[in-house]
């Protein structure tokens, strides 16, 4: 697996569906009364908010991905309780992000800290979960 280009295509996964939002809610906040028309209605004014506010998010995701140190980039098939997980781990604060059965995970994340150590055969505990490595790259 390219590491690489898989944590590309989750940014990338990730921009689309922000741009895809920032243009609905636009679109909400253009077509809501304004306050000449409805002076009690206020959705002009929390959609114009949200769009504020998903703008940011694309650009500390857009700062995030010019930040990431790819060569940190750490990819690990887990078994948890019978159930094989598979996770990249990431340098930056950005996971969550799950394509293809693999979940981004955020190495500063109690379970990133953790895993990133880990070597392949090794078991632990978390969450009341038993946890082994079974594959690193």
């Amino acid at each position: 697996m390219d590491k690489n280009e898989f944590a590309k295509k989750c940014f990338d996964k990730q921009k689309e569906s922000l741009l895809k939002a920032i243009g609905k809610t636009k679109e909400a906040r253009d077509n809501a009364p304004g306050a000449m028309e409805s002076a009690s209605d206020t959705r002009r004014s929390q959609a114009e908010k949200l769009v504020v506010a998903l703008e940011e998010q694309l650009k500390e995701l857009n700062k995030y991905v010019n930040g990431v140190d790819t060569s940190l980039l750490t990819y690990l098939e887990v078994n948890i309780s019978s159930e094989v997980k598979k996770f990249l781990i990431i340098s930056v604060g950005l996971g969550g992000i799950e394509m293809d059965g693999i979940r981004l995970l955020s190495a500063d994340t109690p379970l990133g800290q953790i895993l990133r150590d880990k070597k392949v055969g090794d078991k632990f505990e978390f969450n009341s979960q038993a946890f082994e490595v079974t594959k690193r790259e």
